[in-house]
């Protein structure tokens, strides 16, 4: 039985929070939100260790919180006993609005919070779709598309309904021509157009994909753990982060014929950083698609985004 990428997430999310516990209850007055969103993640943490131990899950968080208290004082610094920290997990809807922190650290009688975002072993930053139905722009960045958008996309996808295959019956090559390149080519010409409109739409871009609050993003590997702070507002302890303000080239990466499959855009920024959206479908018919997904991972590091990298202490 295979664990799927979403699964093993949520399972490392639940060994950060109960780690963060652990280590935190120090005489603190320290607890966690056990609401829906817990019980999703505790559920997919015994998933995972119903498959294979979760040790190794546990030895990444333990070394990545170790990380976070030497890095974060004020993760110990209760001044009293009205002073509580509250742990929580936050419900993935916030990751629509550009919010893509996981985890929440708070004292609210200080007005004090970090987020995590944690990820086992996938370097995946969202997974928007680009809808005949609803314009990236004003979702992504707070500007509506051209009038001629909506109606190309809809061109595209206006036989669909009448289709009954898999996506998986459909060539490859079909795809690409009927879907994939046309999708594409209607988000980059937008994309350029809403440039032209407003000249912060690389910083705008950036603060969607990557996130608009400061955050630590922990990715888990078994013998590896990724520390990196995005710190674009100051807040984290660690140097600040700068965000592009020019998209210097859009282009497309060359097709391999490797998995995973699909057509790749490449958005170049400046100050380090390239994003990668790769266009594919992710519904089970045709029939069912009026959209397709951007798989977006971020590929070129800017030099001001603090890393860490730990080697994970078996235990």
């Amino acid at each position: 039985m295979s664990i799927s990428q979403s699964v093993s997430g949520r399972a490392f999310e639940f060994a950060l929070l109960q780690t963060l516990h652990n280590k935190l209850d120090n005489g603190q007055k320290i607890k966690i939100k056990k609401d829906g969103q817990y019980d999703q993640i505790k559920a997919a943490y015994g998933e995972v260790g119903k498959v294979k131990s979760t040790v190794e899950y546990d030895n990444a968080a333990k070394d990545a919180v170790t990380f976070l208290i030497d890095h974060e004082p004020k993760l110990l610094e209760g001044k009293n006993l009205l002073d509580e920290i509250i742990l929580s997990r936050q419900s993935d809807p916030h990751g629509q609005t550009g919010d893509v922190r996981d985890i929440m650290i708070q004292r609210k009688s200080q007005d004090w919070e970090i987020g995590i975002s944690g990820k086992w072993n996938n370097e995946s930053v969202k997974s928007p779709r680009l809808s005949s139905h609803k314009c990236f722009g004003e979702a992504w960045l707070g500007l509506p598309c051209s009038g001629k958008y909506l109606p190309r996309m809809r061109e595209i996808f206006k036989d669909n309904k009448g289709d009954k295959r898999k996506w998986e019956d459909v060539p490859e090559e079909e795809k690409m021509n009927k879907y994939y390149r046309p999708v594409a080519k209607e988000f980059v010409r937008e994309l350029k157009s809403l440039m032209e409109r407003d000249k912060t739409i690389a910083s705008k871009f950036a603060e969607y994909i990557i996130g608009k609050q400061d955050f630590y993003k922990i990715i888990g590997k078994k013998n590896q753990v990724v520390v990196e702070g995005y710190n674009f507002r100051n807040t984290l302890q660690v140097k600040p982060t700068k965000l592009p303000d020019d998209i210097m080239k859009i282009s497309y990466l060359p097709d391999t014929g490797r998995k995973p499959a699909g057509l790749t855009i490449v958005i170049a920024c400046n100050k380090g950083w390239q994003f990668h959206g790769r266009i594919h479908n992710k519904d089970t018919r045709v029939s069912d698609s009026e959209s397709l997904a951007i798989e977006i991972t971020l590929e070129g590091k800017s030099k001001y985004l603090f890393t860490h990298d730990i080697q994970v202490r078996m235990r």
